[in-house]
């Protein structure tokens, strides 16, 4: 007798994802457009092809926005979702790098995301995806307790475990503390595959995937943004693809592959992560180390270290070193944290969240959990979006609608506590009593900063790095001011061919230079500074009474003269003094020569200090305008004047600051700074902010203390005045939340910006 035995087909489990997220505070018009050429249709071809599942992750802040002006989108989802095609996973609301922020902020705006999918969809989440796939071990526990079963990594946080490109078809465990999670590696092969090579190429390499023990799964997560909206992707995916596929769009054609294997071959298996984890268990247990993908922790590495180690990439990348492949793999770069050192305006940000979360803390210890606490936890949370912290193949750090939109929620938390405080009365915490001035390691590096706050202002200063006002908060119309971005050198810079910085662009720095300085060379950063004061270690002096803070910094530092053998000695103390309840403020400069002979006296007739005051408002030039006696000008260009007052009227935030020069000053500089980036691989000139330079002749400052006198407003209807706009700024306006008061509904018009994906 024979017997007929059945050898069991080849096969491999097949979840595809897609993650679909705008930033915090991105343009209406970009949320429209990207909802055109991309969101829609691929809902539509997930929605023709019923018989292939797919996995979908939303953002909070996309959710919202979709909710609110495209609620069509709402109703496709709801359509998938009712017929059980599709799976939702969840991550921060507001997709924040979860090692960036308390573990507490972490947990609650996964629930917050877990709730908002509830709610829209009637599904459960289960899973989460990793912001930009940042990963460390200590993620396990904190995920548990949010509730979820299983995570999705990158295939390089395995393969830096040890485990070869084949062991990553399984899925994982690993644990925290005890506390055990599932983890799926995203294939890498097929996410550089797709969209740019034909469906049949996807098709031809998840052959290659196959085993007859039925237990792999290859899973493929992409930016839904990838799937439309990236250069020409729009007609690559939906319009004329690939000849392989009969130009068909490659979306369709990739689905229509998908489905008919599923239904005619059976050799794919369609399949959600969590259909997966319940199907069968983790091949073994594994501990993964820090990381995020590839690119993000070159991009993450000091310039210096990332130009190294692109070169060393491109070589392995060339095969022009022994076992290129296998060394490849073991090819570490950076960690994703060095970013808040890289970049010291994004350290700044997340030193100000941490700040601000640390006084709400302290603030609902006294009133509890109430609505009010609840929306100051809300605005810290948009401010902890992942998209403005760091720089990679987009602009992210180098965009300044996003710096702004996170100064802007963190001052809202703070409005909303200060009434909260101003509420208690008598029992009021010392936190929130005005006006406090205090020394402490505010930027968390063992060294100690000074912050003033008041009722209408935050003043912080760096008494390090040249006595400097790095923050300077108006708190009506909740923005920083000074939120410049410098130019600092990145590894695809030719230094010779764009403007550096040498310290970070911050207000009332000084050089002493020779007073026939010129104006050009000055604003590109070519010009010696004789004296050490610009980077110079100040000593502070705090004054409190009720009614005024003062801040004496004070420097005795030397300045070498050209052709002179021996060192002049200064002293110079810059004094900020404020009235609590007053909208301005004043900088009272003094200079003292220990030493007079005809060395120094020639110096005080030859040499004068520059004082920076580098600021941004919105940054929008057809509703921006300097005034300066009877002259308007634009934030986009350069001048040279000399007058006793220039005023700033910015219509975008509804918003006037006037500068009053010290009387000794002869001449003034403003000019527009600008930064060269390298943005979805096209070069692209950022407006940051503009710099005005004041020079004082050293002589009338050491006879006489000079002055600045610095006021800020909000504008009403009645006392604003209309901008002439230029044909060409016209077609820039752009509405942008003003100063809201807390009793007002959340802002639905947002700031403009330009599309922030994630890497491919």
């Amino acid at each position: 007798m024979s017997f007929m035995v059945q050898v069991p087909q080849d096969s491999v489990h097949f979840p595809v994802i897609f993650h679909f997220h705008q930033p915090v505070d991105n343009y209406d018009s970009v949320f429209n457009d990207v909802y055109e050429k991309c969101y829609g249709p691929l809902l539509d071809q997930i929605t023709a092809h019923p018989a292939f599942k797919f996995t979908l992750h939303f953002t909070g802040s996309l959710l919202d926005w979709y909710d609110r002006h495209r609620p069509e989108f709402i109703d496709k989802v709801q359509v998938l979702a009712k017929r059980g095609q599709i799976e939702i996973i969840g991550g921060g609301y507001y997709e924040p790098i979860f090692a960036m922020i308390p573990q507490r902020d972490g947990v609650k705006q996964m629930e917050m995301l877990r709730d908002r999918v509830k709610d829209l969809f009637a599904l459960s989440v289960q899973g989460a995806w990793l912001s930009e796939r940042v990963w460390e071990p200590t993620y396990p526990k904190f995920l548990v307790e949010a509730g979820l079963k299983y995570v999705i990594v990158d295939d390089n946080h395995c393969r830096a475990s040890g485990l070869s490109q084949e062991d990553t078809f399984y899925s994982y465990a690993t644990e925290d503390d005890g506390a055990v999670i599932r983890v799926f590696p995203i294939n890498e092969p097929i996410r550089y595959l797709a969209p740019w090579q034909s469906a049949w190429k996807v098709m031809s390499y998840l052959r290659t995937t196959t085993s007859p023990t039925g237990d792999r799964v290859v899973l493929f997560l992409s930016d839904a943004e990838k799937m439309g909206v990236w250069g020409t992707t729009n007609e690559l995916c939906y319009v004329r693809g690939h000849p392989d596929d009969k130009y068909t769009g490659f979306i369709p054609a990739f689905f229509g592959h998908l489905e008919w294997n599923v239904l005619n071959e059976k050799w794919l298996k369609t399949i959600t992560p969590s259909e997966y984890i319940a199907k069968f268990p983790a091949r073994n247990l594994i501990y993964l180390p820090t990381s995020t993908y590839d690119r993000m922790e070159e991009w993450a590495l000091p310039t210096p270290a990332r130009r190294v180690r692109e070169s060393l990439r491109k070589s392995l990348e060339k095969k022009e070193i022994p076992r290129a492949e296998e060394l490849s793999h073991f090819l570490k770069a950076g960690f994703w944290r060095t970013f808040l050192v890289k970049y010291p305006e994004s350290g700044n940000m997340h030193k100000k969240m941490l700040h601000v979360r640390k006084r709400l803390l302290a603030l609902e210890q006294v009133v509890g959990t109430t609505t009010d606490v609840n929306r100051a936890w809300n605005e810290i949370y948009q401010a902890q979006a992942n998209d403005v912290y760091w720089h990679g193949q987009f602009g992210g750090v180098y965009y300044k609608v996003f710096r702004h939109s996170v100064y802007f929620h963190l001052l809202q938390a703070e409005t909303i506590m200060d009434h909260i405080a101003e509420g208690l009365g008598p029992k009021r915490p010392d936190d929130f009593k005005y006006p406090r001035g205090y020394a402490t390691d505010f930027l968390r590096s063992s060294r100690e900063e000074v912050v003033v706050e008041t009722q209408n202002f935050n003043f912080y200063f760096l008494p390090r790095d040249g006595g400097v006002l790095f923050e300077l908060d108006y708190k009506p119309a909740s923005r920083n001011l000074v939120a410049v971005m410098s130019r600092w050198e990145e590894s695809y810079h030719d230094p010779l061919q764009v403007i550096l910085d040498q310290y970070r662009k911050s207000a009332f720095r000084e050089k002493i230079l020779p007073k026939i300085s010129p104006f050009a060379t000055y604003a590109k950063e070519r010009l010696q500074d004789v004296g050490d004061f610009a980077g110079g270690i100040y000593d502070p002096q705090i004054t409190v009474t009720k009614e005024a803070i003062e801040v004496a910094l004070r420097h005795v530092g030397t300045v070498r003269v050209v052709g002179q053998t021996k060192t002049i000695l200064l002293e110079i103390t810059k004094t900020f003094r404020h009235e609590n309840d007053s909208h301005e403020f004043l900088v009272n400069y003094t200079m003292i020569i220990p030493e007079k002979n005809a060395t120094t006296e020639a110096f005080l007739d030859s040499y004068a200090l520059f004082i920076d005051f580098p600021f941004l408002l919105s940054g929008d030039p057809g509703q921006t305008k300097y005034i300066v006696e009877k002259s308007e000008f634009r934030p986009v260009n350069s001048r040279k004047f000399h007058a006793p007052v220039i005023k700033m009227l910015d219509l975008v935030w509804n918003f006037e600051t006037e500068l009053k020069f010290p009387v000794g000053a002869d001449q003034e500089w403003i000019y527009p700074i600008n930064t060269y980036l390298i943005d979805n691989n096209k070069w692209a000139r950022e407006y940051q902010g503009s710099n005005l330079v004041t020079r004082i002749p050293l002589r009338a400052l050491v006879e006489k203390p000079q002055t600045f006198y610095c006021s800020c407003r909000c504008l009403t209807k009645e006392n604003r005045e209309v901008p002439q706009t230029s044909s060409s700024a016209s077609t820039n306006k752009v509405k942008h939340p003003s100063a809201k008061k807390i009793a007002r509904k959340p802002v639905t018009k947002k700031p403009s910006a330009k599309k922030r994906s994630t890497s491919s």
